[in-house]
């Protein structure tokens, strides 16, 4: 089994050890790979749709359209599976679509505007979710 590397993964491996060489591929300690299984579940929590972190943090900053940025990420995924030819992301997408769903209910205070912080912080949140994705993540091989 090997983890697949996320654009985060692929820096900090490059830091510690240098370029590796093609064909060859680092063996990791099991905290190493507990790390890395986190980076992942928390990449599959910021997928911005319905109830997952993402999709609060969608709805924050998009509002109303906050469904239209969910089917944008839902397209992405399928988009992701072809381009790869991993599995995984069908999987993904497909309990996104069946158990998640799109909608998200209105938080108790609708009101009150974003403030800048929270605009950059929810901006982050999304950029995050692009660094930590691994565009493979478990290749059986």
């Amino acid at each position: 089994m090997i983890f697949g590397d996320s654009l985060l993964t692929g820096w900090l491996t490059q830091l510690y050890f240098g370029a590796i060489p093609t064909g060859m591929m680092v063996y990791t300690h099991p905290v190493v790979d507990a790390a890395w299984a986190g980076f992942f579940v928390t990449a599959l929590n910021l997928v911005p749709v319905g109830q997952l972190d993402g999709g609060r943090i969608a709805y924050a900053l998009f509002g109303p359209r906050h469904q239209t940025v969910g089917w944008i990420a839902f397209a992405g995924l399928l988009v992701l599976g072809v381009v790869t030819s991993s599995p995984n992301w069908f999987v993904w997408a497909a309990l996104l679509f069946f158990l998640v769903g799109f909608r998200h209910g209105p938080p108790l205070d609708d009101l009150t505007p974003l403030s800048a912080r929270r605009h950059v912080v929810g901006w982050l949140c999304l950029a995050l979710l692009v660094l930590l994705i691994p565009p493979v993540p478990i290749d059986i091989g």
